[in-house]
Formats: C-alpha cells, sequence, structure tokens
C-alpha cells in the first residue's frame, strides 16, 4: 500500500524528486547555455569600449545605469562613487536572469513573460541610452535674450559635433553580442514552449 502511495504522488509531482524531475524538464540544456551566455555578456565580457588613441574605457551591461544617468562617463570612465547606480540595477539584471527560470518551474498565467525579461530589459536600457546621448545638452530658456538662445546653440552644436566624433568611437563588445544571442534564444524558446502548452 505504501507502494501505491509512492507511486501515485510520483506521477502526479508530489514528491520532492518529481517535481524536481519536472523542473529539468522545464528547463532545458540549451536554454540553460542561453541563460549563462546573458549571465557571461552581462558581467563578464564587456558591452561597450571608448578607445581614443592609448585610451581604452571598457564598460559591461550591468554598469549601463550609471552610465545612462551621466552618459559622459563614456569618456572618463567608471568610478567608484557609481556604486548608487551599479548595485541595484545589478540586482534588477539578476532579477530579469531569475524571471526568465521562473516559467520553468511555475506555471502561472503570465510566467511567459518570464523569458523575455532579459530581452526586454537590453532594449529597453539601449533606448534610453540612446534617448540620453542624443537629446540636447543645455536646454534652452525661455527669456527674449536672443545672446543667451544663440550661446545655448553653440553650446548643442559644439557638443553634437563632440558627440560625433566620439560616436565613432566607441564599439559595441563581445558580451552585447554574446548576451543578445542567449536573450533572442530564452525569447524565442520560451514563447515557442508557453504556445505548445
Amino acid at each position: 500500500m505504501a507502494e501505491q502511495t509512492g507511486t501515485a504522488e510520483a506521477e502526479r509531482g508530489g514528491n520532492a524528486q518529481g517535481t524536481v524531475r519536472t523542473a529539468r524538464r522545464g528547463i532545458d540544456a540549451p536554454m540553460l547555455l542561453a541563460l549563462a551566455a546573458v549571465l557571461i555578456g552581462w558581467f563578464l565580457l564587456d558591452t561597450l569600449s571608448m578607445s581614443y588613441g592609448a585610451l581604452r574605457l571598457d564598460f559591461h551591461f550591468y554598469q549601463f545605469a550609471a552610465i545612462i544617468a551621466q552618459p559622459t562617463r563614456l569618456l572618463r570612465g567608471i568610478d567608484a562613487a557609481t556604486d548608487l547606480w551599479t548595485v541595484p540595477f545589478t540586482l534588477l539584471c539578476l532579477a530579469s536572469l531569475a524571471a526568465a527560470l521562473l516559467p520553468g518551474w511555475l506555471r502561472l498565467p503570465g510566467s511567459r513573460f518570464g523569458y523575455l525579461a532579459p530581452l526586454l530589459l537590453m532594449l529597453i536600457c539601449g533606448g534610453i541610452l540612446y534617448y540620453e546621448t542624443s537629446r540636447d545638452t543645455f536646454a534652452a530658456v525661455v527669456t527674449g535674450n536672443q545672446v543667451t538662445n544663440a550661446l545655448l546653440n553653440l553650446g548643442n552644436m559644439m557638443v553634437r559635433r563632440a558627440g560625433t566624433l566620439v560616436a565613432k568611437r566607441i564599439n559595441v563588445g563581445a558580451g552585447m553580442w554574446v548576451s543578445a544571442a542567449g536573450a533572442l534564444y530564452l525569447a524565442w524558446a520560451g514563447w515557442r514552449r508557453q504556445a505548445a502548452d
């Protein structure tokens, strides 16, 4: 009788071994490799690099919040004072990776969107970084003073030209390509898997 109860629980996934087996089936090896690619691309490999002569600055994805907060860090690098931005964003990166793992273990109504979390985080950060680096540096002042407006326009034009020169020196690193490939695979395989269920 004890064997029948154990067998019935194993079929329903009620015991610990049945649950572990179900969880392993939910996240297969290619998805784990894609998660590892995102993790390596975000934390170990360079996402962006800026080189100008002998100067070379490398940036990882988990440092993007500090760059978005102050795009001039692309020119001078990330220092220890940016921990205010780096630590919470690192936790957000880890949470998005955990969100990609959850649908394999839990069958919740909106869990299929967890597979999209790393890709969405990358797209949102890229869009915000593009917006922050392409907008005017000096805001226009609503005054009737033409000299002030002319100086603001001159300053914005100079910053745009300098930005064009800097943009030519910024390279997309291997971390971006590796993590983008992993995030795209996670989104595609996760969406396909959820559609099949």
